[in-house]
């Protein structure tokens, strides 16, 4: 099956530009069919998941080389993986989403340090494993309005599950 081509005088292509958070119809959170992002460790642990899956048949095919692709798919997860177990990629997602809403409440009803980050930046930052805002808004434009004291609570926090995870 051939990839889609975009022409260059194709409106939409010249639109997309990620730089500036103008993604792809299906990512923006504007379009309102937004395609659920997750980051590479997410992707690792769902294909583990569905292959161990006992009521699966295809599963133990796949295991044993039946599918090549997939079989590189899973290498590249696993080489690019930067949270290997399933409770750091439970404690990723729950923290990512956490700053992912504009005006997010705990659960007394007090507003929250939220980042209002979107599908495309959490994904981004669980992949890249930014140290620094710096690296973060070099490596990530869309971040750029982003309160840098938060935005460096964050990636303390993503770099703390890094470290000690189990």
């Amino acid at each position: 099956m051939p990839g889609r081509r975009r022409h260059p005088g194709n409106k939409d292509a010249e639109q997309e530009d990620a730089t500036q958070g103008k993604l792809p119809r299906g990512f923006s959170e504007e379009g309102g069919d937004e395609v659920n992002t997750i980051s590479i460790s997410e992707a690792l642990t769902l294909l583990r998941e569905k292959l161990d899956d006992p009521d699966r048949p295809s599963g133990a095919a796949a295991k044993d080389g039946a599918n090549p692709v997939l079989q590189k798919t899973m290498e590249y997860l696993d080489t690019f993986s930067r949270y290997k177990d399933l409770d750091t990629v439970r404690q990723l997602r729950t923290l990512l989403i956490e700053n992912s809403e504009a005006n997010a409440y705990d659960e007394e009803g007090n507003e929250t340090d939220s980042l209002g980050l979107t599908g495309f930046e959490r994904a981004q930052l669980a992949n890249l494993a930014v140290e620094t805002v710096e690296e973060a808004k070099n490596l990530i434009p869309t971040l750029e309005p982003r309160d840098d004291q938060k935005l460096q609570q964050l990636i303390d926090e993503l770099s703390t599950l890094r470290k000690f995870q189990a």
